[in-house]
């Protein structure tokens, strides 16, 4: 979909059409979201086919794999068969770029809440990151599930979109805005990890025209403009999200299953471990620079 697909910032009977489609497509769509896969490092054309379908139409897809090993290299495997290439290498992967996303019990990811078991609030991942390092796709894969607790929650960033232009279109403008957000730089007593960056909620890609977000409800790791028209438009997108119950969709991810999307809004919940090791919730994480292939 080009930009002009998503109806511009302007043209509002060409809004209308995407809209309508795109919320018919989303809710035939979402009590079907979960694909099977026998082999994660050759899939068939059919489950080719029913993964890039569904994230056609959610920007999401759960999969559930009878592999009896999967691995981080079949975890990379699965991603270049939908056109993810490109990973991001970031401070918490390992040398495969892919983090493994546990509770931390020392070092320096006991900074980060994914590394807790604390509740994640609403985000999309990458918000911190500099335009030339934009994620736009993600892949999680369960190797452990928590005992209690610890589900995901999805909600596609083109519905949040959708409903913020069709009722208050000012604020969708607003949200637009290069400057609407600042993320301050990341220090540690090493020195700068993170520069600081300031961006836009709301963009299109410029090589694909496709609709990207970034955002997070984390309060103390993002600024917001001060302009009252910013503010508002930022208390307007909470709601909107806060009360889009009807469109999000909600797994917990047990062991084998993954979710492949395009760095829609997501949560997790809080849990809680069992006692034995290897009971302990374990979670692959594959952030992209790509977008999945379209269908």
């Amino acid at each position: 979909m080009s930009t002009q697909g998503y109806g511009g910032l302007v043209d509002a009977v060409r809004f209308e059409d995407w809209a309508a489609r795109k919320l018919y497509r989303y809710q035939q769509a979402m009590g079907d979201s979960v694909v099977e896969i026998r082999d994660p490092t050759h899939l068939s054309r059919s489950e080719r086919a029913a993964l890039l379908r569904r994230i056609g139409k959610l920007n999401l897809v759960v999969y559930h794999s009878r592999s009896r090993v999967f691995t981080k290299k079949e975890l990379k495997a699965l991603g270049i068969q939908l056109g993810l290439n490109r990973l991001d290498k970031n401070l918490m992967a390992d040398a495969e770029s892919i983090s493994s996303v546990r509770v931390a019990q020392a070092g320096i990811q006991t900074r980060y809440i994914p590394y807790t078991n604390r509740p994640l609030g609403w985000h999309t991942d990458g918000c911190y990151y500099e335009a030339d390092r934009t994620i736009r796709s993600f892949i999680l894969h369960c190797i452990n599930p928590a005992p209690d607790g610890g589900i995901n929650t999805f909600l596609d960033h083109e519905i949040v979109y959708l409903l913020i232009k069709q009722h208050e279109a000012k604020f969708a403008a607003s949200l637009f805005r290069s400057d609407a957000f600042s993320v301050p730089a990341n220090i540690s007593a090493g020195g700068e990890l993170r520069s600081a960056y300031s961006g836009a909620v709301f963009s299109f890609d410029p090589n694909s025209g496709h609709l990207h977000m970034r955002y997070t409800n984390r309060s103390h790791n993002v600024r917001w403009n001060s302009d009252p028209e910013v503010r508002q438009a930022v208390a307007y997108l909470r709601a909107t999200i806060d009360n889009a119950v009807a469109f999000s969709i909600s797994h917990k991810l047990e062991a084998g299953q993954g979710v492949i999307c395009n760095n829609v809004l997501h949560k997790r919940s809080a849990f809680n471990n069992g006692p034995e090791a290897e009971r302990q919730r374990l979670v692959y994480r594959a952030r992209y620079y790509d977008r999945v292939v379209d269908a």
